[in-house]
């Protein structure tokens, strides 16, 4: 048996190792089917196929345990976005997010380079 003490270092350090590398607990995609957001099992790549509008399936299920204090649907600031996607030229979940990501909580860059993308002066 191993010593619990031990286990929880463990633990602790495999958690240290996915927070600095930035990966995610999901695995390659935080969802469990393609289908969950798009019509078919065989997405377009431009998603066209989608069920709803992004931003609105994002916010079905990320409604409750996330953050969820960051504007959408509004356009960028003066700064931009520093090539970060848009949605209709404003900003979407998909902005910071991208759902097919390997990284932590799907980020599209680190954290820090991500806020610094459109906030520079920050």
């Amino acid at each position: 048996m191993f010593n619990p003490k031990y286990q929880a270092i463990g633990l602790f350090f495999l958690l240290l190792i996915m927070l600095l590398s930035n990966t995610s607990w999901a695995g390659p995609v935080g969802h469990k089917s393609c289908t969950d957001c798009h019509l078919t099992a065989k997405p377009a790549s431009d998603g066209s196929d989608l069920t709803q509008p992004v931003t609105v399936l994002c916010i079905n299920c990320h409604k409750y345990g996330g953050r969820s204090d960051h504007a959408v649907g509004i356009p960028p600031g003066t700064e931009g976005t520093g090539g970060l996607p848009l949605v209709a030229g404003k900003i979407a979940c998909i902005t910071c997010h991208n759902m097919h990501a390997e990284t932590r909580m799907l980020l599209r860059i680190n954290t820090e380079d991500l806020c610094l993308a459109c906030h520079p002066n920050h």
